[in-house]
């Protein structure tokens, strides 16, 4: 009897992650937006501010202040998608490259 609530427990849980993943669509972020909608504004406070601060400026745990680099678009994209010093890569936390273009482009407008 305890064999077999185990088993019909695994199935209903196994119906339910695949009810969950087949929905379909982009994930949601916390802000309730798909995440191909997010600005690089949105994506960069949500995944980034936390360490570099909502200008750039912040420096938390080591971060650069982004708001006095001198690095071009291309090398800000090669940051982001590789990591560098104790920022980890991103290309593993975004969940595509248009997202990292986009953080990059944002990145380049706190400079202003």
């Amino acid at each position: 009897m305890a064999i077999q609530n185990c088993f019909c427990t695994l199935v209903l849980i196994a119906l339910g992650v695949s009810l969950f993943s087949s929905c379909g669509g982009s994930e949601k972020t916390a802000s309730g937006l798909h995440e191909e909608e997010l600005s690089g504004q949105e994506i960069y406070l949500e995944n980034c501010a936390s360490c570099h601060g909502s200008d750039g400026k912040l420096g938390l745990s080591g971060a650069f202040d982004l708001s006095t680099s001198g690095l071009t678009i291309e090398e800000v994209k090669k940051v982001l998608n590789e990591g560098r010093n104790g920022m980890p890569p991103m290309k593993e936390i975004l969940s595509s490259q248009e997202q990292i273009e986009k953080v990059a482009e944002y990145t380049i407008e706190l400079r202003k």
